[in-house]
């Protein structure tokens, strides 16, 4: 069965940034609030998050990046930062058409101001459809 619309949007973006202490700037709740301000600019509504602080093997006491996770009506948007590469790793997903996940993806660009925006993807999803 063809579908006249997909299921749903996703973009995915790899972020370079200039210094660790860029990433380390920010507290893990307060990338939980960008995100959730991402998912209001893209048009979608939050349920709950939450966020996991990794640790760097090696030292302890030296943070090695976050997992956070907001959980939408609409699906997810999700963060894994790497400390040491200076990296951020974003997924955006939002099911049916009314939201729009690029701009979401587009706020977090331009609030956290990345050297480097390497594999930036946009996908429809949800099997066969027509264009």
């Amino acid at each position: 069965m063809k579908r006249k619309h997909p299921l749903g949007s996703q973009v995915i973006l790899d972020l370079e940034y200039a210094t660790k202490e860029e990433l380390l700037n920010r507290t893990p709740r307060q990338w939980l609030h960008l995100l959730k301000k991402a998912a209001v600019a893209a048009g979608a509504h939050v349920i709950k998050s939450t966020y996991h602080v990794f640790r760097e093997k090696d030292d302890c006491n030296e943070p090695g990046g976050i997992t956070a996770v907001v959980i939408l009506e609409e699906s997810h948007i999700t963060i894994h930062t790497w400390t040491k590469e200076r990296e951020a790793h974003i997924d955006i997903f939002t099911c049916g058409d009314k939201c729009k996940p690029w701009v979401g993806a587009k706020y977090i660009i331009e609030q956290t101001k990345p050297i480097k925006v390497n594999g930036k993807k946009r996908f429809k999803r949800g099997g066969k459809y027509d264009f």
